[in-house]
């Protein structure tokens, strides 16, 4: 039901009042002061299938990054083994741009708990393992491009896992 019970005595019900009541400049100066972090990124990853969009909507009460910032390229509906040269191409860029708005979006903001469907190197997951060096190179150039030099934001990743049966079935469906 989204509800949480704080047990606190007037000091503490005091300082809770005041934490509410400051502006963000106000509360990142007072975290600052005091070493608190006031950013937490969790990067959420899996195999296809196995809940990682579902779980995310279930906890919109914080801030969610959808799996993807703009309409999906229809290309990607297809079988990766079976792309063009030109098809995977585009496919890459797309890709790293979608990571680049994401990684961006997340270095903006400086408070909140932050949940990212789709960390920066879910595209390994779909490139033969001898090219992983090479394409985690491709896809860090891309996402940290620009003159800002913005690196990926640190996080924690959640792996959700699931049954290979149950979860070929939820592809298949």
């Amino acid at each position: 039901y989204n509800l949480i019970t704080l047990f606190l005595n007037r000091e503490e019900l005091a300082a809770l009042g005041s934490l509410i009541s400051m502006s963000e400049p106000e509360l990142r100066q007072a975290a600052e002061e005091h070493g608190i972090n006031l950013k937490y990124v969790f990067y959420v990853t899996g195999p296809m299938g196995v809940g990682k969009s579902t779980c995310l909507a279930n906890l919109y009460s914080l801030t969610t990054y959808d799996e993807w910032t703009q309409e999906r390229l229809p290309v990607l509906a297809k079988d990766r083994h079976k792309l063009a040269d030109d098809e995977n191409a585009r496919v890459r860029e797309w890709l790293g741009e979608e990571f680049y708005r994401k990684n961006w979006n997340l270095s903006e903001s400086q408070v909140g708990i932050h949940l990212v469907d789709r960390p920066p190197l879910d595209p390994l997951a779909f490139t033969n393992r001898t090219e992983w060096a090479r394409r985690a190179a491709v896809q860090l150039a891309a996402v940290v491009r620009g003159p800002e030099g913005r690196v990926i934001q640190p996080g924690h990743v959640i792996l959700l896992l699931g049954e290979p049966a149950e979860l070929h079935g939820r592809i298949l469906s």
